[in-house]
């Protein structure tokens, strides 16, 4: 059994940073996980963090020239010396988060839309560098690894003038519960159908040894907005948190994710697997079909003798109407043993997720109460208990939460 280890940071050296992200060369630890844990370089005879010399990591997919190496990529190392402006129109700017900018930008050569994330040097300088750099290059190598209809993906990642492209597919329908909300309806069916997609979505994450431990509706975009009587296409975004393993039996221990959708095991401070994903999508389940988070919103430690009562699955007095095989599909993937929690490939074949359970004419009346279900920040570390809450039991989404919108 294998546990989570992290070194000091490494040497500054930007080369090495992009055979983390591309995995090009031996960077392994001997733990089983990618060891990412590095500075960006300095450039020779300069204070500055960054290398002067831009750096590409070019993808190519559809709108691209097939598998082929850029030019100016010597060795078939992977790495290209070219700039972001040679390449793309950066746009104005259509999201932010705590580390980045995200800009709309055009590819010269295709005249194709696409978001990107620009992360300066300023603003790494305002966090934990380190820590940082080593989140910028997981999710790089993870994207770059997804080709899947319900991942983001990744075209382009450059450094060049002291800044960090990661040019993303441009994702223009919003969130999804913003959809359902605005659409107003749901049925079981249509419910089993988004969340059939992005269990194919989890098992190609999983299969490719790749934990997101971070799902949650903001991370969950529509391509565009679909046309009436269409299941809209969903994807899967931000790999930032996400864990890269090199052996099926690798486990982790970091304290991760976003409170409301950690799993029992994490919030005991214990190793944990892939299993910690599909506890994160049984919540998310369960807030589509019931319209609100099915336990407590809190990061706060459990003891094993307490995690029957934190986590026994009730449902609201709205949502008691669900279908047999619904609350069986929830029950399989919120059971607090995560070695019973139904896995990817297991939760594909439960016959509800397959559409030979879920009602067409079955209607949720999730979609009304989705606009309270709070939306709150990541949990590097356990922050304090939440202030008590006079709010009955049943409705434990909190109103009044600051909410992140993610657009890309």
């Amino acid at each position: 059994m294998q546990f989570e280890a992290r070194r000091p940071p490494a040497r500054c050296d930007l080369l090495r940073c992009w055979r983390m992200a591309t995995g090009a060369g031996s960077d392994d630890d001997s733990d089983g996980e990618r060891d990412s844990s590095f500075c960006l370089p300095s450039a020779a005879g300069s204070s500055a963090p960054w290398a002067s010399a831009p750096i590409a990591v070019r993808e190519r997919n559809s709108s691209g020239a097939g598998a082929a190496s850029p030019a100016g990529v010597a060795g078939g190392s992977g790495f290209a010396r070219e700039r972001f402006g040679d390449h793309y129109d950066l746009g104005p700017i259509i999201g932010r988060g705590s580390t980045s900018t995200v800009h709309r930008s055009t590819q010269k050569r295709s005249g194709t839309s696409w978001a990107t994330k620009v992360i300066t040097e300023e603003q790494l300088r305002g966090g934990q560098f380190g820590a940082l750099a080593d989140q910028f290059a997981t999710e790089i190598a993870a994207l770059r690894s997804c080709h899947h209809p319900n991942i983001i993906r990744l075209e382009d990642a450059i450094i060049t003038d002291g800044c960090l492209y990661l040019v993303l597919e441009h994702l223009r329908g919003g969130e999804l519960f913003d959809y359902v909300v605005a659409r107003g309806t749901l049925s079981e069916a249509e419910a089993s159908g988004i969340l059939r997609d992005l269990a194919s979505a989890v098992r190609y994450m999983h299969a490719k040894g790749i934990i997101h431990r971070d799902l949650k509706p903001e991370n969950l975009l529509l391509t565009r907005e679909p046309p009436p009587g269409m299941v809209p296409e969903v994807k899967i975004i931000d790999f930032g948190l996400s864990k890269m393993l090199t052996e099926p039996s690798s486990i982790a221990t970091s304290f991760l994710g976003t409170r409301g959708y950690l799993a029992p095991e994490m919030l005991k401070r214990q190793h944990y697997s892939k299993a910690v994903d599909m506890w994160a999508f049984g919540v998310i389940a369960y807030i589509l079909l019931c319209g609100c988070l099915p336990f407590d919103d809190d990061s706060a430690k459990v003891s094993s003798p307490l995690l029957g009562r934190k986590f026994e699955l009730r449902y609201p007095s709205w949502a008691q109407s669900l279908s047999a095989g619904a609350k069986s599909f929830l029950a399989a993937l919120l059971d607090v043993d995560p070695k019973r929690r139904a896995t990817a490939a297991k939760i594909l074949d439960h016959p509800w997720l397959r559409g030979d359970a879920a009602a067409a004419t079955s209607l949720l009346r999730s979609p009304a109460m989705l606009r309270h279900v709070p939306r709150t920040p990541k949990a590097h570390r356990p922050p304090p208990p939440p202030a008590a809450t006079s709010r009955p039991p049943a409705h434990r989404a909190q109103v009044g939460v600051v909410r992140r919108k993610n657009s890309f």
